[in-house]
């Protein structure tokens, strides 16, 4: 009786101890991320997050929502770039009058992307920075627990080859790829201020950690 009373009273502690909070403001999400740095995850459209933590693969118990701010939800020119803000969604980019007048080929891109449904959530910013993809890791996580556990996921053997080396999940995001072919760059910002880089630049090839970014960090826009 004792033992069942400590299990209930551990899981209203695990479920106490979740924690869903909805950034006001870029300010905001960034210090909301420091406050929680040990564990947490932004999240925007979710198509990528939620997905993962409903599989194991994702076991944040801090989720950061970005979907309220609405400075990163533009899309603006001035006389050097096209701004694209990284809640963007996916079917706006398909549909917006300035990008399939002037970089057809994005919106040409967005519109290949899954379907119309999660295209109405998914967001640009979100798509960048999906997760890499295997058939051996995105699975439940008794499948995994069945199969043997792989590099990405703190295991030490690549399932899918055999190796103990490299890791061959797949990098999934489908417009990363267009943008890349135009050079494009990255506004990104984290506690202590702003910066540009390149897009290219924040991927590494390495399946198990595929981007380069500090945890803290997070996208403002996509620049043309």
């Amino acid at each position: 009786k004792k033992k069942t009373l400590r299990k209930i009273k551990s899981a209203h502690k695990m479920v106490d101890e979740k924690k869903y909070i909805k950034a006001k403001s870029l300010e905001n999400a960034l210090e909301l991320a420091f406050e929680h740095k040990q564990d947490f995850k932004f999240i925007a459209g979710g198509t990528d997050v939620l997905v993962n933590k409903f599989q194991g693969n994702e076991n944040t118990d801090c989720l950061i929502d970005l979907s309220g701010i609405a400075e990163l939800k533009t899309i603006s020119k001035d006389e050097h770039y096209l701004k694209i803000g990284a809640l963007v969604t996916l079917n706006e980019l398909q549909h917006h009058p300035d990008i399939c007048s002037e970089f057809e080929v994005i919106a040409e891109a967005a519109k290949f992307v899954a379907s119309p449904m999660i295209r109405r959530t998914a967001t640009l910013g979100g798509n960048l920075l999906c997760e890499n993809r295997c058939s051996f890791y995105n699975q439940s996580e008794w499948w995994r627990e069945a199969v043997g556990y792989c590099l990405k996921c703190e295991g030490d053997i690549c399932i899918a080859t055999g190796g103990k080396k490299n890791c061959f999940s797949k990098f999934v995001s489908d417009m990363a790829v267009v943008l890349i072919s135009m050079d494009a760059t990255i506004d990104m910002a984290d506690i202590n201020g702003s910066y540009t880089t390149k897009l290219e630049d924040i991927y590494t090839g390495n399946g198990v950690a595929p981007r380069k970014l500090d945890k803290l960090a997070l996208i403002k826009s996509v620049n043309l």
